[in-house]
């Protein structure tokens, strides 16, 4: 469901850098350096972490690998307000995806690798994207919100 999503999303980012550096070199770039994606990935989950109490250097902030469905992921083991956590979601949208691109599109930046990261986290968070949303339209403002691996639980204080 959120690979559709995250083509999608990748699709709207990419209009902001086409001029600059096309889909092909992104693509012939990307498969000759396909690995940038096993560096993608903990960075992606350090950016949740960032916003996490403590900047993520708490023993309650939770990182980790679901083989059965090839997901890596962090959470907090508490409760968060619901602002932050979707601040949190959202952190490695903003951090690896819409600042490359806008140094990319702003200083005409042909800068492969920041595109080829660009465009893979933006892949790669359509399931933050998706669960920020949900969260934001049905869990009320005054609540607090715990995640695991795969449930959001809410209860408003």
């Amino acid at each position: 469901m959120t690979l559709p999503f995250g083509i999608l999303i990748s699709t709207f980012f990419y209009q902001f850098i086409k001029e600059i550096i096309s889909i092909r070199e992104i693509y012939s770039n990307y498969m000759d350096n396909w690995y940038i994606v096993f560096l993608l990935i903990p960075l992606h989950e350090v950016c949740h972490a960032l916003l996490y109490p403590n900047f993520g250097l708490s023993d309650k902030s939770i990182f980790g690998f679901w083989p059965k469905k090839f997901v890596f992921y962090s959470y907090y083991d508490l409760p968060l307000k619901r602002d932050r956590i979707i601040i949190a979601m959202l952190a490695p949208l903003f951090i690896l995806t819409v600042i490359p691109v806008l140094l990319i599109s702003v200083f005409e930046l042909n800068y492969i690798y920041l595109a080829i990261l660009a465009v893979l986290n933006s892949i790669g968070g359509a399931g933050d994207i998706f669960y920020s949303i949900l969260i934001f339209s049905q869990v009320p403002k005054n609540s607090v919100v715990k995640t695991d691996t795969a449930r959001v639980f809410w209860k408003e204080v």
